[in-house]
């Protein structure tokens, strides 16, 4: 990730305007790959075919023409994300002291998505999902080392999505559908107010590199060390997007299905506040009042930003190899490619920063199976690999310390009514390679060089509870 200021906006925050290059609690990029319980024990594997339940409404809405009954199933999810860093030899930003490593920045969240199919004929049936599709909080401890690159991020989404699906015959199935998503971002990070008046009272001529060195001493009364202050930026907006799927029905044994979901493309409106600090040294001051001055770079403002979702394609088998045992696969692209730059656009036109990506796509691969022991309960278990959007360590950022994964993931149903009443539980635990970083945002000076690596994990507890009318 790289970015391009506009002259003068050298020492902004511009790499912490990254709307959404954040980490996620799931999946490569920032999506969510938790949807139903049922799914997350056998790690989504076979959800692009298995059309076990009323959640093949989101993973694949031609699936909904394999059921004779409306049918409504309710999830929550709870993630246990962690993720630290551990530091090999970071640097601080000009004037400004170290900090410490950022603690725990990883945060709990709970995430209850609902689905619901309603039957209406032979060949027709419709669906509705109301879920979370994209998102992720990280919040690193105030004064740690990186925080001039990133101290909180949050990426909210909702959709809502009505599908419809058509039975051509007893093999061929169609689906297709929309999703209405709001997404709304949250980034929050320090700017080094000491590195942009040394810049400022060098370029203006009013002091030499000489005085400014000597000004930077913590121990003076007149010190410019240590000037700091926080950011915030907020944006959100309302799209809508479009999927198809397909399901091929071999007999009651073998289903083989593929979907497609669109890329989103959303123009966020939102603003850009600033905290400027304050500082015993009169022309520090003067600086900062004239960098925070109505249409200045560091002055509050509305804002702007154009960013695409990507677009994803899966591919499923479903296969019942015994009348207890059933094997699955999944494969899903999503082309975070596209997701190239961001530009953020001031009230009055003009653009504050523009943030350069070289995001790769990625594929994700999970094999899993289901084995019934009674009419009462099944048992699940599910392996899944995802790559990361990250080409090379060079590009990975704090707002993205993204790796590529390994999911593990077991489950259980239990029938209390069969066929009528049922339940779900499903325990993942996902762990992200060792992710190594060496990222300065392009100026040591004014954000500081993070070096070191982070390791991270997420623990996954998931509920379910499934209805037919």
């Amino acid at each position: 990730m790289s970015t391009v200021c506009n002259r003068g906006n050298l020492i902004v925050l511009c790499a912490g305007l990254a709307w959404l290059a954040t980490a996620p609690a799931q999946a490569a990029g920032f999506a969510v790959a938790v949807q139903t319980a049922s799914a997350l024990g056998t790690a989504n594997a076979g959800v692009t075919a298995a059309a076990e339940d009323a959640g093949t409404a989101w993973f694949n809405p031609a699936g909904m023409a394999r059921f004779q009954r409306s049918e409504v199933a309710q999830a929550v999810h709870f993630d246990l994300p962690s993720l630290e860093f551990d530091d090999h030899g970071s640097q601080p930003a000009l004037g400004q002291r170290l900090g410490g490593n950022g603690g725990d920045a990883g945060r709990f969240a709970v995430i209850p998505p609902l689905y619901a199919i309603g039957h209406l004929d032979e060949r027709v049936n419709v669906g509705l999902t109301i879920n979370v599709p994209f998102g992720q909080k990280t919040k690193y401890d105030g004064g740690w080392l990186g925080r001039f690159q990133s101290l909180e991020s949050e990426v909210k989404t909702i959709s809502i999505s009505p599908a419809l699906s058509y039975r051509v015959d007893d093999h061929w199935w169609l689906g297709a559908g929309l999703s209405v998503q709001w997404v709304k971002a949250t980034l929050t990070n320090d700017i080094n107010y000491s590195a942009i008046v040394a810049d400022r009272a060098i370029a203006s001529g009013r002091l030499t590199p000489q005085q400014v060195a000597a000004l930077l001493d913590p121990a003076r009364p007149d010190t410019i060390a240590g000037l700091s202050g926080e950011t915030e930026v907020e944006g959100d907006d309302l799209r809508v997007g479009w999927n198809v799927g397909v399901i091929y029905s071999h007999d009651d044994r073998l289903r083989i299905g593929a979907q497609f979901r669109s890329k989103i493309r959303y123009r966020l409106e939102g603003h850009a506040s600033f905290q400027p600090p304050t500082s015993a040294n009169p022309l520090a001051n003067a600086i900062i009042a004239a960098a925070s001055a109505p249409g200045a770079p560091l002055a509050n403002t509305d804002l702007s930003a154009s960013i695409g979702l990507p677009p994803s394609a899966s591919v499923g088998v479903w296969w019942q190899a015994t009348p207890a045992l059933a094997l699955m696969f999944d494969a899903q692209w999503t082309g975070w490619s596209s997701f190239d730059s961001v530009s953020f656009i001031r009230g009055n036109g003009s653009t504050l920063a523009t943030v350069v990506y070289d995001w790769r796509d990625t594929w994700r691969f999970a094999a899993g199976a289901t084995y019934r022991v009674s009419d009462a309960w099944q048992f699940r278990g599910g392996i899944a690999y995802d790559q990361t959007v990250i080409r090379n360590d060079a590009e990975r950022g704090a707002r993205l310390p993204d790796a590529a994964k390994l999911w593990f993931t077991v489950g259980a149903r239990y029938d209390w009514k069969p066929q009528d009443t049922w339940f779900d539980i499903a325990l993942s635990y996902v762990d992200s390679r060792d992710a190594s970083i060496h990222q300065n945002n392009g100026s040591t000076a004014a954000y500081g060089l993070l070096d070191g690596t982070y390791q991270s994990h997420v623990f996954i507890v998931s509920l379910q509870a499934t209805k037919r009318f």
